[in-house]
């Protein structure tokens, strides 16, 4: 009866602690119902800054964090120690001054354009060169290799205009570089 008693005991305490382990969390199921996949932090962001989410959502980036808002609650997301993003937008006529990239807020002139970037190290060797499109808030976005300091050359319709980030920075928001 002991025996019984015990075992009895022991399966409750494991199909409690089951439940409790696999309770499916308010951030679960706020993540769930948007499709947005934490495990893969590339795709979170690359959703992030280019879907449209009709005010649902607001997010940021730093160079540590994904800072999402929803429904006046806060969700964090450690960014991978490898992960350096950072998002740019040229302009020529209009910009506005940004440290802290808002992925879902943030606004650059040029919608919809299509852009040759050019990605260079240090000691100006070339590291890729790629047609990128601005997209439907006038930003793209560029992951980077955390440690090195980069120059970025970026031409559009006969204008060009450059970035230096270093990759040391916490500044996530390019909207600097005037095209001429």
């Amino acid at each position: 009866m002991m025996k019984n008693n015990l075992l009895y005991f022991g399966v409750l305490i494991v199909l409690i602690t089951l439940v409790f382990i696999f309770k499916p969390t308010e951030k679960n199921k706020f993540f769930e119902e948007y499709g947005l996949d934490i495990g893969d932090q590339v795709e979170l962001i690359n959703r992030l800054e280019n879907d449209d989410f009709n005010q649902e959502i607001s997010a940021s980036i730093t160079n540590e964090q994904i800072f999402i808002y929803h429904n006046k609650k806060e969700y964090e997301i450690i960014l991978k120690d490898d992960l350096f993003y950072v998002s740019l937008a040229p302009y020529i006529n209009n910009t506005h001054g940004c440290y802290t990239h808002s992925l879902t807020g943030c606004l650059g002139e040029l919608i919809n354009k299509d852009l040759l970037v050019k990605i260079y190290d240090e000691e100006d060797n070339l590291l890729e060169e790629k047609e990128v499109n601005t997209g439907s808030d006038g930003f793209f976005g560029l992951f980077l290799e955390k440690g090195i300091t980069y120059k970025i050359i970026i031409t559009y319709d006969g204008l060009s205009t450059s970035y230096d980030i270093d990759a040391f920075t916490d500044q996530t928001c390019f909207t600097g570089g005037q095209l001429s």
